[in-house]
């Protein structure tokens, strides 16, 4: 090992330091506080690992295979245990970045190469984007270290069966996350078609019948893990063609329309009976609202002024990347599609034009950070080649106070963000994390009886589960779904102590009171 590889891990050990220290701190403090999503979490991993139904091996392979997202199960539940899990993949994450980075090396020297692999890994451990996943879901960060570890492999990948053992990350992944389900067979088809490339005839005939077998196997595979065929699995509950509301603007255009008088863009009849078929119809909304869904990921406002407009994903005001980074990531953009392989250009090309279609086919998809991260690696990426390359826009005298300006502007918009994350945010974001809640459960455990909550999203049950500790035979969803109707109101009967409803007149809730009797109204 060089001198020069020394210090290079040496500096990404500190990076990796500096990433898991902003990632625990103050991770124990209930600000912001746990989302449902979070306690829920918890307490689906502790049902099914600790299931007495399943053998003990079996319940070590569940053990196994949660770890990595939760350990709620072995630890307890703490909002520290809960998303300890999300911090330390966060932090290991820049390592991911550093030899994904360092495995692009066409027409770059190994000094640079690791300049880039060490400042994209500095970036990966200060960016919005990152630190945002890093304080929530550990499977999320968990997903981009996998593919970052495939796509390093696949770059470096030298013979046909090397490129298949770089498929086992990605393939790995598509398990913790079900917006893999949808990038993860279009980069299927891309290394297969290189794999193709390199094959003889006799091969290619032999590997014929695999290939056609194989969609059928991860067809499988996929439906007993996300349901993906069922009509009410989530990826299909939250597609944009199931959304009744798809079709609100081209209604309103279509009744606008009905008001004018025919021309000749209308063919000269009534607007209704031929041109407002043509052009406000579903088909044509469905296209709209993804087109528009897909291109919000490319937005400045996603990118660099809002972020995601999901306030437990983004502060709201900063963006995804520093404000700073636009020049740079659009200058290193140039510089690798400029100089790379044709082999390394259509690798990213594929990735970063798949990645935002996970959020693009769903209803509530547009600026959503968890299902299009798989893009913001390329993209850190391209601003830390394109700070490194700027230097060699600027004439050597100039260069010490060039690196100096990036850097105090760097610094300054990280300590920007960070303090805006830990001074406004918890609450500006308080109502994103359904802030209360936890208060209510305490409030609760004080004071023992039941309790009516009127909500009017969906019913987050699982808080008093997770601060109330209570029996997770309690807790279990078959357990939690029990719906009836009092008169035209639903009521959700979650637990024994706690019911939610939304009443449609003051009769029903007057009806609810005086069935359920309720101790304490919220």
């Amino acid at each position: 090992m060089t001198k020069r590889d020394k210090i290079s891990y040496l500096l990404l050990g500190l990076i990796f330091f500096l990433a898991l220290f902003l990632r625990l701190y103050r991770l124990n403090f209930n600000a912001p506080s746990l989302y449902s999503d979070e306690v829920g979490g918890s307490i689906w991993y502790w049902s099914r690992v600790r299931d007495q139904s399943i053998s003990h091996a079996l319940q070590i392979v569940r053990g196994a295979m949660a770890s990595p997202i939760s350990v709620a199960w072995l630890l307890g539940f703490t909002p520290l245990i809960t998303r300890l899990p999300a911090a330390i993949n966060g932090s290991i994450l820049v390592i991911a970045t550093f030899l994904f980075a360092t495995s692009i090396s066409k027409n770059r020297g190994s000094y640079s190469k690791i300049v880039v692999g060490l400042l994209a890994s500095l970036l990966t451990a200060i960016l919005p984007w990152s630190f945002s996943i890093s304080r929530l879901y550990g499977n999320v960060p968990l997903i981009l270290i996998l593919c970052s570890l495939h796509i390093a492999l696949y770059l470096r990948s030298t013979n046909i069966q090397s490129k298949i053992i770089s498929t086992i990350p990605i393939i790995l992944s598509t398990y913790y996350y079900p917006s893999m389900v949808i990038i993860m067979p279009l980069v299927a088809l891309m290394i297969l078609r290189d794999i193709w490339a390199k094959l003889s005839q006799i091969k290619k005939r032999n590997l014929v019948p695999i290939l056609v077998g194989l969609p059928f196997i991860l067809a499988v595979l996929l439906q007993l893990r996300f349901h993906v065929f069922s009509t009410n699995s989530r990826g299909l509950d939250l597609a944009i063609w199931r959304d009744p509301n798809v079709t609100a603007d081209t209604n309103l255009y279509r009744g606008l329309a009905r008001l004018s008088t025919p021309s000749i863009f209308s063919f000269g009849v009534d607007p209704e009976k031929l041109a407002n078929k043509i052009v406000f119809n579903y088909p044509i909304s469905v296209i709209s609202s993804f087109t528009r869904n897909y291109l919000s990921f490319f937005s400045p406002d996603f990118l660099f002024l809002k972020g995601d407009s999901i306030l437990r994903h983004s502060t709201g005001m900063v963006g995804n990347f520093y404000m700073f980074l636009l020049p740079f990531m659009l200058y290193g953009a140039f510089v690798f599609f400029r100089d790379q392989t044709t082999r390394n250009k259509i690798i990213f090309a594929t990735w970063i034009l798949a990645s935002p279609l996970p959020a693009a086919i769903t209803k509530d998809g547009a600026t959503y950070l968890l299902r299009v991260a798989t893009l913001m690696p390329f993209l850190t990426y391209f601003c830390a080649l394109g700070i490194v390359e700027s230097f060699n826009l600027i004439k050597k005298n100039w260069r010490i106070p060039y690196g100096l300006l990036v850097t105090l502007i760097a610094l300054y918009s990280s300590y920007y963000y960070f303090y805006g994350y830990f001074h406004v945010y918890p609450a500006l974001s308080a109502n994103s994390f359904e802030f209360g809640f936890k208060e209510l459960a305490d409030f609760q455990t004080k004071n023992p009886g039941k309790m009516f909550i009127v909500w009017d999203d969906k019913y987050p049950y699982t808080h008093f589960c997770f601060w109330q500790n209570l029996p997770l035979t309690t807790c279990q969803p078959d357990n939690t779904n029990t719906r009836v109707f009092v008169n035209k109101s639903r009521v959700d009967l979650s637990l024994p102590t706690v019911f939610f409803s939304l009443p449609n007149s003051l009769a029903d809730l007057e009806l609810i009171i005086n069935q359920y009797q309720p101790k304490f109204f919220v």
